[in-house]
């Protein structure tokens, strides 16, 4: 790169101070000669894990742009989060739901959206292959479309299906009344989509959840009365969730 870290004596050369010095020298030399690349692909690492993983041609000038603004705030990383994170690119109806989770985006999403306890996390996301602290290669996970797989989605389900059959009927009945929408079936069903599913569903899928399931085949004015027989609303509200969870779209993020 047309730079040279002089040669040290060898009374001075010490693997602390080759540490401290020549390497914080050579990053410096890197950051100083290499500075527009650096900054588009530490916006690229960004973008690949916040927006999606494998961005094509139309993300190119958004990186390029983001890289050089980087590099504009001499390397500190909160403005470019910030300016990526707030972007209408960000926002874009192409971004929702472009990702597919992670098995610890999964699982922890899982017990935030459903407010419960999880056990055995290790275990379980083994079974979605993702070993934590433990990557497959210095580069980490490929991600993505890798992380579905005939192994792995029947696990997943399996997770989210037990953890909802853990739930007694009294937790259910607490869990939708958590929601200052519970006693509207149909508002409470939009709102509990709203937290698990990236997009919104249709009209027609939104009724069979509201009739076919939450209420189980019963007229919009008996949830009042299902929700004090506990056992009737807690089957409609855990055919909810499992079904949700069902989704494929429960998948992305």
């Amino acid at each position: 790169m047309g730079r040279s870290i002089p040669a040290r004596d060898t009374a001075f050369n010490t693997e602390y101070l080759v540490k401290t010095e020549e390497i914080r020298e050579l990053l410096n030399i890197l950051f100083d000669i290499r500075k527009i690349p650096i900054g588009r692909f530490i916006a690229s690492k960004i973008y690949k894990y916040f927006f999606y993983s494998n961005p094509g041609y139309d993300a190119a000038a958004f990186i390029q742009e983001c890289g050089t603004y980087f590099v504009e705030q001499q390397f500190e990383l909160y403005p470019l989060f910030h300016a990526m994170l707030s972007s209408e690119h960000f926002f874009s109806s192409a971004m929702i739901g472009a990702q597919i989770k992670s098995p610890t985006e999964f699982i922890v999403g899982t017990s935030k959206v459903l407010n419960k306890f999880v056990t055995q996390i290790p275990g379980n996301l083994a079974s979605m292959d993702e070993v934590l602290m433990d990557p497959p290669t210095v580069q980490g996970w490929e991600a993505h479309h890798r992380w579905i797989t005939t192994k792995t989605f029947p696990n997943r389900v399996k997770f989210t299906t037990t953890l909802i059959g853990q739930f007694s009927d009294a937790e259910l009945i607490a869990y939708v009344k958590s929601f200052t929408s519970f006693d509207d079936p149909e508002k409470l069903t939009k709102d509990i989509l709203e937290i698990c599913l990236p997009q919104p569903v249709s009209a027609d899928m939104l009724t069979v959840y509201v009739n076919e399931l939450l209420l189980q085949k019963q007229p919009l004015y008996e949830w009042n009365d299902m929700v004090k027989n506990v056992a009737a609303a807690a089957r409609g509200i855990r055919a909810l969730l499992l079904a949700i969870t069902k989704n494929p779209a429960y998948q992305l993020c």
